[in-house]
């Protein structure tokens, strides 16, 4: 890089690399959990384990999507319950958005984890 410490368009280049820096060296030590398994036919979209660790530096950990469900269907439901909320309160949801409810009227995953398990029927379940 050329050019003088105080030009302000030097310092911000300066300060852009920096962050780059930084964050390759936060994700060499990193580890990123990788949910689930490719479709069929969805090969071309995969992310290929060895280049990113050579590339980026992060450990890829494969996670069973069906070991997602089984530990979210453990949690108490109060628990739950108020992390959606905490998370809701962090995120920009539009107004025609809507979380499945469970029996008891809070946000659940009831919809989205019979999907998941397998099951086709339409029909929300409490």
């Amino acid at each position: 890089m050329i050019g003088k410490p105080d030009d302000g368009a030097v310092r911000e280049r300066v300060e852009a690399m920096l962050r780059v820096a930084s964050a390759l060296n936060r994700l060499r030590d990193s580890r990123l959990g990788l949910i689930g398994y490719p479709a069929l036919g969805m090969y071309t979209a995969t992310l290929d384990h060895i280049t990113a660790r050579k590339v980026f530096g992060p450990e890829i950990v494969h996670i069973d999507q069906y070991q997602v469900v089984h530990r979210m269907e453990r949690i108490p439901q109060e628990i739950a319950a108020s992390a959606a909320q905490s998370l809701k309160a962090l995120a920009q949801i539009g107004k025609e958005i809507s979380l499945p409810r469970t029996s008891s009227g809070a946000p659940g995953c009831s919809s989205l984890c019979r999907a998941s398990s397998g099951s086709t029927s339409s029909t929300p379940s409490p």
